[in-house]
């Protein structure tokens, strides 16, 4: 409605006639409903592009497989997820973070020719070796395949920031647990 209105504003500024005497909006307001009946008379017909139904097509299609991936990674129904959204876009990955009865999560998934770049397999041994050390993110479900992952997301997250002493000094000490620990 608000692009047919505004159809009508640019048609109603290309044809008015300041000489005539009338006022911009006497003149603009029937030209901008006209425009807004226009859509209505024609069955609502609002155009969309085809790259752009091409790709409403592709995010639903993934809207649709994460909410079952993520369902049964959690024993939950696919209803029971909301507010799948975009939290970044890597280079290696996009990572989603969305809800299950009322728990935040960050669904990943591997961004196109990632491979090249990620030892998917090598990443799913490593973290299965840190599983129950609280040294990383706790995973529920990771696929080395597709590299699709699921974990629980952590409130207050940051990066390490070089020049925090303080996070210097608390990466050291995580980097001495894992070098002290049985590792096998």
């Amino acid at each position: 409605l608000v692009q047919s209105g505004c159809i009508g504003l640019l048609k109603a500024a290309e044809g008015f006639d300041e000489t005539r005497g009338f006022m911009f909006s006497t003149y603009a307001v029937p030209a901008i409903l006209g425009e807004i009946k226009r859509i209505f008379r024609d069955g609502g017909a609002v155009k969309v592009s085809r790259s752009d139904k091409e790709k409403a097509r592709e995010n639903a299609k993934f809207l649709k497989e994460a909410s079952e991936i993520a369902a049964g990674a959690l024993g939950a129904e696919p209803d029971e997820l909301s507010r799948f959204t975009l939290m970044d876009k890597g280079m290696t990955n996009d990572s989603y973070v969305f809800f299950c009865r009322g728990k935040k999560y960050i669904y990943r998934q591997a961004g196109q020719g990632s491979e090249m770049l990620v030892d998917r397999y090598r990443e799913y041994s490593n973290y299965m070796v840190l599983k129950g050390r609280n040294i990383s993110d706790n995973v529920l479900y990771h696929n080395p395949v597709s590299g699709t992952k699921i974990t629980e997301f952590i409130e207050d997250c940051q990066s390490i920031d070089i020049s925090n002493p303080q996070h210097i000094e608390l990466s050291l000490e995580a980097l001495r647990y894992l070098h002290s620990a049985d590792i096998a």
